[in-house]
C-alpha cells in the first residue's frame, strides 16, 4: 500500500494541476488501485451492516444506469456523436462516474487515509494551476486589472484561456481550510494548523482577483459547521441549559445559515445573483425544462433593475446565458426527465446521508479525538455542494465533477452508527478502518 500512496499522490497533485493528459493520469489512477485490490491486497474489506450493503448496491446500480441512460440521450439529441472528437466525453461518462464510485467506496472500506491524501493532493495541484493562471494572466500582481476580466490564460494544454468561473472553484478547495486550521490551533496542533492557514490564505489570495465572492463564502460557511459544532458542544458543557437544545436541533443551521445569506445578497446586497432569476424562468416552463433537448429559451431579469438577457440552450441568436448554471438542471434540460431521473434519486439519497453526516458533528465523544480526515472530507465536499447546486460542473471543470462520485461513495459508505468507536482513534492511527 506505500506504493499505492505514493502513486496515487503524485497523480492526484498533477490531475488536480489540470495537466495534459489529466483524464488519462485520472484512469491510470483507478487502474492501478483495481491492481492493488484485485491482486495484492488479500484482507477482507471492512464488514457493513447489510441494509447500507444495499444502499451502495442500490447508488451503484443507480448511476451505472444514468451514466448509460445519459450517454444514450446525448446520442439521440446529438448533442454527441460516434466516431468524432466526441467520443472521449461519450466513454468517460459511462466508465468515470462508475469507476470513481467504486475507487472511494473501495477506500473508504479500506484506508481512509489514502481517501484524504488523493483528495489534499489533488487540491494542491488545484491551487498550483489557479496560480500559475493568474501569473499567466496579470502577472506578479494578481489583482492588476484584466483586458477581459472573464477568463484567465492557461498555464498550459491546448486550450489558450478559459472562463474565471471554469477555475475558481481550484482556488476554494484551498479557502474551506481554513476552518480546520482554526480547529487545528484549539487543538495545539500549531503545525498543522500553521499549514492549513496558509494554504487557505494564498487560495483567498487567489480567488479574490476574479470578484465573485458568492460561492467561495457559501462554501467556508459549510465547511465551518464542524468547529461551530465544536463550540456548541464544548459550550454546553458549561452552559448546558442554555444550549441544550440548540445543540440538539440545530443540524440544519448552518446549511440554512447559508442559504439565507445567499438569499440576502440576491435580495438585499451587491451581491445579487441572476441565477436565481435562471432558475425561476426555467421552472416556469417546466414542460420545455423536462422534455430535454437545450429546447429553452427564454428572457430573465438582470440584477439591480438593469433590464433583461437572453438564455438559449440552444445557441440561438442575441442570447447572452447558454447554461443554467447548475448541474441538476442542466443535465435535465439536456437529456429529459426520463434519463436524468436515476440521478436525482441518488442525489436525494445522498442529501439524506449528508444530513446524518452533519449530525455526526453533534456527537460529544467525536472531539475526545477528532478525526480530522472526516473534517477534510467534509470540507471537500463543501466545495462540491455549492458548485453542483450554481455552476456547470461538468462542462466547466469535468475532473472535479467526476471526482465528486468518490465523495458521493463516501457518504453512502460511512456508517454512521459507529462513528463513536471512529473517534476514539488516536492520531497515530494513520489508516482507521470503519466498523
Amino acid at each position: 500500500m506505500k506504493f499505492l500512496t505514493f502513486l496515487l499522490a503524485v497523480l492526484f497533485s498533477l490531475i488536480g494541476a489540470h495537466v495534459p493528459k489529466a483524464f488519462s493520469l485520472l484512469y491510470l489512477a483507478l487502474f492501478a488501485t483495481w491492481l492493488v485490490a484485485v491482486f495484492v491486497d488479500s484482507k477482507p474489506l471492512t464488514p457493513l451492516p447489510v441494509n447500507q450493503l444495499r444502499l451502495i448496491r442500490s447508488v451503484q446500480v443507480l448511476v451505472l444506469i444514468f451514466s448509460l441512460t445519459y450517454s444514450l440521450a446525448m446520442l439521440h439529441f446529438g448533442f454527441w456523436a460516434l466516431k468524432s472528437r466526441d467520443m472521449p466525453d461519450l466513454v468517460s461518462s459511462v466508465l468515470l462516474p462508475n469507476g470513481m464510485l467504486w475507487w472511494g467506496i473501495y477506500l473508504t472500506r479500506r484506508n481512509l487515509f489514502l481517501l484524504n491524501i488523493c483528495l489534499f493532493c489533488y487540491s494542491i495541484g488545484a491551487l498550483i494551476f489557479l496560480s500559475f493562471a493568474l501569473f499567466k494572466t496579470s502577472g506578479v500582481n494578481w489583482f492588476a486589472p484584466r483586458l477581459d476580466p472573464a477568463s484567465l490564460f492557461m498555464p498550459w494544454g491546448v486550450q489558450p484561456s478559459m472562463n474565471v468561473r471554469s477555475v475558481e472553484q481550484n482556488g476554494i478547495l484551498g479557502i474551506v481550510l481554513l476552518p480546520l486550521s482554526l480547529y487545528s490551533f484549539v487543538c495545539h496542533r500549531r503545525r498543522v494548523g500553521l499549514l492549513f492557514l496558509f494554504i487557505s490564505l494564498v487560495a483567498l489570495l487567489g480567488v479574490l482577483p476574479l470578484a465573485n465572492g458568492r460561492l467561495w463564502i457559501l462554501s467556508i460557511l459549510i465547511a465551518s459547521w464542524p468547529f461551530l459544532c465544536f463550540i456548541l458542544v464544548e459550550s454546553s458543557l458549561v452552559f448546558p441549559a442554555l444550549l441544550g437544545k440548540v445543540r440538539h436541533n440545530s443540524a440544519f443551521i448552518a446549511p440554512i445559515l447559508a442559504f439565507v445569506c445567499y438569499l440576502f445578497w440576491h435580495y438585499r446586497s451587491s451581491f445579487c445573483d441572476e441565477r436565481l432569476f435562471l432558475f425561476k424562468e426555467a421552472f416556469v416552463r417546466w414542460k420545455s425544462l423536462f422534455q430535454g433537448g437545450r429546447s429553452l429559451t427564454y428572457a430573465f431579469d438582470l440584477c439591480g433593475g438593469a433590464g433583461s438577457s437572453i438564455l438559449s440552450l440552444s445557441n440561438a441568436p442575441g442570447a447572452r446565458v447558454l447554461m443554467l448554471h447548475s448541474v441538476p438542471l442542466d443535465v435535465l434540460a439536456s437529456v429529459g426527465l426520463l434519463a436524468a431521473l436515476p440521478m436525482f434519486v441518488f442525489l436525494i439519497i445522498a442529501t439524506l446521508r449528508y444530513l446524518r453526516f452533519a449530525l455526526y458533528w453533534l456527537c460529544r465523544d467525536v472531539y475526545k479525538c477528532i478525526s480530522f480526515q472526516m473534517f477534510y472530507i467534509w470540507s471537500f465536499i463543501a466545495v462540491l455542494l455549492p458548485q453542483w447546486l450554481f455552476q456547470p460542473l461538468q462542462y466547466g471543470d469535468g475532473l472535479l465533477y467526476y471526482l465528486s462520485y468518490a465523495l458521493l461513495a463516501v457518504i453512502v459508505t460511512i456508517n454512521f452508527q459507529s462513528f463513536r468507536s471512529l473517534s476514539m482513534l488516536n492520531d497515530r492511527n494513520l489508516s482507521p478502518h470503519i466498523s
